[in-house]
């Protein structure tokens, strides 16, 4: 029809010889890459970043998608109910799933990080209430906590670019809150955790992130804050002395920038010319637009905290007052014994 034979031309065996040898000389030196960046090379294949994110969400969707259904993170229900369905469940791949969200987190690509990071968070939220039938008094995620912290160091680097570092506050809250906080707890991850939260506690006012918007460091500041906010409320709760008295020597950091935090959000509240004569401590005033949402979500969870650390530093100092009110009537009897 286009001037073209319908059949090919019949090609002698020698030729179609030297054809095929050439293609398949091509094939094996040559790599082709697909769409998605994929590098197929041989029987090799090299996925791209992108394509890693994609999996992870998966991943993270199925996780999500079967929320509901506890016998997917609990390993004793699991395992019962294995015996009677045959049926894989998810906590079987426990292992795999921190493999995964460990190898993501720790990458050099800051969205493959942040993928990560949040698959991590997924993964604790899902798997961190359950115990471990194996080893009693301890929970599912306990023998994965040097996986954990080390996804989550690098989040806190210098160099860390300031998206990564609050999406890392909300995991250490998280981890902390349903994993290693309680009666239980496990001293040297609190600490390792608290090391990380803590370490710029002395200089958050001053926190700034050169080259990003203004808000940027707003919600790193507020993300801090918030963590710190959950952290000291879980405390209270489980009445944890040891735990406690690793807060106890930040109390005067908790006192300052809650009281600053609570501040801004009182200023955010009011009009306009309220706010531009203000100036906040943890956001500046063209960036009030984008800071706002960030103080909403935090403020709950900061005002609570503050009230209760307010009353506990009340009751300490009624409680001081008390014993040396004790002590110089005892000193006063004894001093009147000995003039009689």
């Amino acid at each position: 029809e286009f001037g073209y034979s319908s059949k090919p031309e019949p090609q002698s065996s020698s030729s179609q010889k030297n054809q095929q040898s050439t293609i398949n000389n091509s094939s094996s030196s040559t790599s082709v890459t697909g769409s998605g960046g994929g590098d197929y090379s041989g029987n090799s294949f090299v996925i791209c970043w992108q394509e890693k994110i994609f999996a992870i969400e998966c991943v993270r969707t199925l996780l999500n998608s079967l929320g509901g259904e506890q016998e997917h993170f609990d390993l004793g229900l699991a395992r019962e109910k294995r015996k009677e369905t045959k049926i894989d469940y998810l906590v079987f791949h426990l292992s795999q799933l921190i493999s995964i969200s460990f190898n993501a987190s720790t990458a050099v690509i800051d969205e493959l990080k942040l993928s990560g990071l949040a698959l991590m968070l997924d993964i604790v939220l899902h798997f961190g209430p359950y115990t471990d039938p194996d080893l009693e008094g301890y929970k599912l995620l306990t023998q994965y906590n040097a996986q954990i912290i080390s996804s989550i160091r690098p989040a806190f680097a210098d160099d860390a670019s300031p998206i990564i570092a609050e999406s890392a506050c909300d995991l250490v809250a998280q981890f902390l809150h349903t994993n290693a906080l309680g009666q239980d707890a496990d001293i040297s991850v609190v600490q390792r955790m608290m090391a990380l939260l803590t370490a710029r506690l002395p200089t958050l006012a001053s926190l700034d992130y050169n080259g990003f918007g203004e808000h940027v460091s707003t919600r790193v500041q507020i993300a801090i804050l918030k963590a710190l906010a959950e952290l000291h409320l879980k405390c209270i709760c489980d009445s944890s002395e040891m735990v406690v008295s690793l807060l106890t020597p930040y109390h005067k950091y908790f006192c300052k920038y809650w009281f600053s935090f609570i501040q801004d959000h009182c200023v955010l509240s009011q009009p306009k010319v309220v706010q531009r004569i203000y100036a906040g401590t943890f956001f500046v005033y063209p960036a009030i637009a984008l800071s706002k949402p960030f103080y909403i979500r935090a403020f709950p969870k900061v005002m609570k905290a503050y009230t209760s650390l307010f009353r506990l530093t009340h009751e300490q100092q009624n409680e001081f007052e008390y014993e040396n009110e004790e002590e110089d009537e005892n000193e006063e009897e004894t001093e009147t014994e000995n003039e009689n």
